[in-house]
């Protein structure tokens, strides 16, 4: 866990910006503040839902809440909203780095989470991939639900080997809705994590992939024989560290960030890499606003 704030009270004015820009396209059938429209007058009432914490109090049916003893929103037809889903991988290896790629992915859900309720989505949190049982908060609504965004992250901890494609499958097998899937990790032994995606995908979920690797990972600084060790199986592995090592190196991950990224583009998702130690508003103003034609 980080001593440093998850979101820099300094960063809120472009948050809040770029939360104006971020589109949510809506896929969970839900109804609340949402984007989209559907058939029918905007405005027509459909139903009474109970409210909520975050919900539009404008929205309060004084004379139904009298009667059912307990608040009520009315909900109108073809206003439907889009939960953003994001599963922070805890499994051990994102423990590696300074800072770690597990404080990384804490700040950039948290910073995630704040745009999509700004954006009139619903967020919930996920902590899974390692060995400890998958655990999801309750889904969040309205602005006013960031600092339960940020308590639901604090709540995470790394623990043991990767099983990041369970989690997908978990996280999807609990949603009564599509909606915008993230995952934030490392993508390890990617191929098993990336099926799972790619099933949610054809669900209706929009998968969104954030590689996370340490500057020690992205580009290492060794030189000379040197016993690595797995931080998840504990195996040991002996290497060179030579000029042909570091550029096989290089290779791999440039093709590990590749393989990430075709994935995205064949649906119609998104993907960001990045260095745990980047700075965070640079990157979401990449991820918010991507370059034409990537999607």
């Amino acid at each position: 866990m980080t001593s440093q704030p998850l979101l820099d009270p300094a960063w809120f004015a472009e948050l809040e910006a770029l939360g104006r820009q971020l589109q949510l396209r809506p896929r969970s059938g839900g109804w609340g503040e949402g984007v989209t429209r559907r058939a029918g007058n905007v405005g027509e009432f459909l139903e009474h839902r109970a409210y909520a914490a975050g919900d539009d109090i404008r929205k309060l049916d004084p004379l139904a809440s009298l009667r059912l003893g307990a608040p009520v929103t009315k909900v109108a037809a073809r206003e439907e909203d889009t939960v953003l889903r994001v599963l922070l991988d805890n499994s051990a290896s994102m423990s590696f780095g300074t800072p770690s790629k597990w404080q990384a992915g804490q700040r950039l859900s948290a910073a995630l989470g704040h745009l999509a309720l700004r954006a009139g989505g619903r967020v919930q949190i996920w902590h899974g991939g390692g060995s400890e049982p998958l655990r999801g908060a309750p889904v969040r609504r309205g602005r006013s639900a960031v600092p339960a965004v940020l308590s639901d992250l604090s709540g995470g901890r790394l623990s043991g080997a990767g099983r990041l494609e369970q989690a997908v499958s978990a996280v999807v097998a609990a949603a009564q809705r599509p909606g915008v899937l993230a995952v934030i990790s490392d993508f390890f032994e990617p191929e098993a994590a990336l099926s799972r995606l790619a099933a949610a995908a054809s669900a209706g979920h929009e998968p969104w992939l954030l590689l996370v690797l340490s500057p020690e990972e992205r580009h290492p600084e060794f030189e000379g024989d040197y016993e690595f060790v797995d931080a998840e199986t504990r195996d040991t592995v002996s290497v060179s560290c030579d000029a042909s090592w570091h550029l096989e190196y290089d290779g791999r991950i440039a093709a590990h960030e590749a393989r990430l990224s075709q994935f995205a583009r064949q649906w119609r998702g998104r993907c960001l890499s990045t260095r745990s130690d980047a700075e965070l508003l640079p990157l979401l103003r990449r991820f918010v606003t991507p370059v034409r034609g990537a999607r």
